[in-house]
């Protein structure tokens, strides 16, 4: 029997826009280089006199500077990963590009670790702003969760900071590229001098960031949350599948301050050759 193939394309639409106006205060891609009206801000390396070295800094996919057990995965996907991006290379930092051992060890690069070190946007104003929401791109990864991520967010011109940790619930020893969405409103609604902290707490691997935005939450944010396939079992025999009656479901959610209406959601399914069946 012909090998069934079947692919869910979840598609909503909706009577109003989704991707609604919004106010936009500030953004940033890192076009050809952190601007100067960035500030980075190495805190600690495990090599005191080092710690200057254990800076965040700019690249592009071609430039990231690898070894032979991080490459594959060491690389950004964001929408404007092409002009660059920003990061924080901690194992390149401590190892300087070497093999090290397992658990990583290393400490024969300019800043050895475990660091502590950030990168601070300007001032930024969001005076005209009920609800503040951050978002950007990114790709974390850490080794057995020897490394913490934070993003801070400051009123008084950096002297104080609120942070919140965008990766907390991920699991040890994986990498994580996604977009994060951070609730600011208590912090910075009617503010008029908000400044962002990237905070790199840790040792291995990396964190890398890129297309920060700030604005006003919009009016309607929809996302699946949890799709439901319609095979439950791990494997299931294809003369089974061929009669057997499939449901499809899932689960949205919507971050947005109004309620959307007149959602649809459709489900397509192919086979092998990407014929339609459904």
């Amino acid at each position: 029997m012909k090998r069934i193939c079947l692919l869910l394309l979840l598609s909503i639409f909706s009577c109003i826009t989704l991707l609604t106006a919004q106010s936009i205060v500030f953004t940033e891609d890192f076009d050809g280089g952190i601007p100067d009206s960035w500030t980075t801000n190495p805190i600690s390396s495990g090599n005191p006199d080092s710690v200057n070295n254990a800076v965040w800094t700019w690249a592009t996919n071609q430039s990231l500077e690898r070894s032979d057990y991080w490459i594959d995965f060491f690389f950004m996907d964001s929408p404007t990963a092409d002009n660059g991006f920003a990061v924080f290379d901690a194992a390149y930092l401590d190892s300087g590009g070497m093999a090290v051992s397992e658990p990583p060890s290393g400490g024969a690069g300019s800043a050895p670790g475990p660091f502590i070190s950030e990168l601070i946007s300007p001032s930024i104003n969001c005076s005209s702003l009920e609800t503040v929401f951050l978002s950007f791109h990114q790709r974390f990864y850490s080794h057995w969760n020897s490394a913490v991520t934070r993003v801070g967010v400051s009123t008084d011109g950096g002297q104080n900071w609120e942070y919140f940790n965008p990766n907390l619930y991920l699991l040890s020893t994986k990498d994580y590229q996604h977009v994060r969405t951070i609730d600011l409103t208590e912090f910075a609604a009617r503010q008029e001098d908000v400044r962002l902290s990237f905070r790199y707490e840790g040792s291995y691997y990396y964190w890398l960031i890129d297309d920060i935005i700030l604005s006003e939450k919009p009016a309607v944010d929809l996302a699946i949350e949890a799709p439901r396939y319609p095979l439950t079992s791990y494997a299931q025999p294809a003369s089974q599948v061929s009669g057997d009656t499939l449901r499809f479901s899932l689960e949205l959610s919507n971050k947005g301050l109004s309620d959307p209406l007149d959602v649809v959601c459709k489900a397509t399914v192919l086979d092998a050759g990407d014929n339609v069946l459904f």
